[in-house]
């Protein structure tokens, strides 16, 4: 026994245009024992001998002994361009099914009012099941553009979680009508980053590069708390390095220095200033050392360690352990 489906109509996102098979019926015949799929069917255009694909066969196994066999079809042009291939199409159909996605109002009304009443005159015992697939978006669902490539959101998570954005989007912004927004200064690796602390309230920097760069995106979109966690997880990078790390590493923590300062980072530029006192001895050899302001080099070589003193009195020891004059009572 085997019954014959002819699906029509493509139920793809109209935010996604791309080539991707059809996700409804790969879902219902993913449940049988047995599925396998000709993405190489083709049918010939009635007005030329060049062969374009027009269909996928599915042929998978239900209850046993119960064959299905499906043929998708996902462009609805067949019906215009060569009405005898697509009436013998149907007319082996043992079920049709009608797809299109919830939130393509356009292909929907071509559907109802053009397709269907073809479909139907053709054939009248036939069972005709419409599916209409996808989540409706209400105009909730936004795509943001990152340098090419669009992310989908959720405005109502953005807009709770960021002033910034609340105001882009509810405001008199060109953003608050627009479905695709674009995003500037700040890259996709960065911005997937800023997105995830959004949706999840958490964020695992890679290391102190990134970590910088979403410190960054944070003060752009003035979301505070991810502000510190940036910043605590330089600190605690930095602190946990040895000095033999800290000497050979290539970060530039004067640069360092100059984005918090200038990002209105506080806290990080502060403890910064504090590390390279403390570290004096390192970063005092390094070029970068001369890229400080003149106020941050007082700062640095009055609270330096080790001190001025401390070398001298070190010295001063130093030269009496070796000198004649200090000899071991034992020996």
């Amino acid at each position: 026994m085997s019954i014959h489906i002819v699906a029509l109509g493509n139920e793809g996102d109209a935010f996604h245009q791309d080539n991707r098979p059809s996700g409804l019926i790969r879902t219902y015949l993913g449940r049988s024992p047995l599925v396998s799929g000709d993405e190489s069917s083709l049918l010939l255009n009635a007005t030329s001998t060049v062969a374009r694909p027009v269909f996928t066969e599915y042929q998978a196994s239900a209850f046993g002994n119960v064959k299905l066999v499906v043929h998708d079809c996902p462009v609805w042009d067949i019906f215009d361009s060569d009405w005898y291939t697509s009436r013998n199409l149907i007319g082996s159909a043992d079920i049709i099914v009608i797809k299109y996605n919830v939130n393509d109002k356009f292909s929907f009304h071509e559907v109802k009012d053009n397709y269907i009443p073809v479909i139907k005159r053709a054939l009248n015992s036939v069972p005709v099941i419409i599916a209409a697939v996808g989540t409706r978006q209400n105009g909730n669902f936004l795509l943001l553009n990152l340098a090419g490539t669009t992310v989908p959101a959720h405005r109502a998570i953005l807009v709770a979680r960021c002033e910034v954005m609340a105001a882009m989007f509810n405001g008199n912004y060109m953003e608050a009508k627009s479905v695709l927004i674009p995003v500037y200064g700040v890259s996709k690796e960065t911005f997937l980053s800023f997105l995830e602390y959004l949706y999840t309230d958490s964020c695992c920097p890679a290391g102190i590069f990134q970590a910088m760069c979403l410190l960054i995106c944070a003060e752009m979109y003035q979301v505070s708390r991810l502000q510190h966690i940036c910043e605590l997880f330089i600190i605690t990078q930095l602190q946990s390095m040895p000095s033999r790390e800290l000497a050979s590493m290539n970060l530039d923590i004067v640069d360092l220095l100059k984005k918090a300062k200038f990002h209105h980072s506080d806290c990080l530029s502060t403890w910064l200033l504090h590390f390279i006192a403390t570290n004096y001895l390192i970063f005092s050899q390094k070029p970068e050392f001369q890229d400080l302001s003149v106020e941050e080099r007082s700062f640095v070589e009055k609270h330096r360690w080790p001190s001025n003193m401390y070398l001298k009195q070190l010295a001063e020891y130093r030269k009496y352990i070796h000198s004649r004059k200090c000899r071991c009572l034992v020996m």
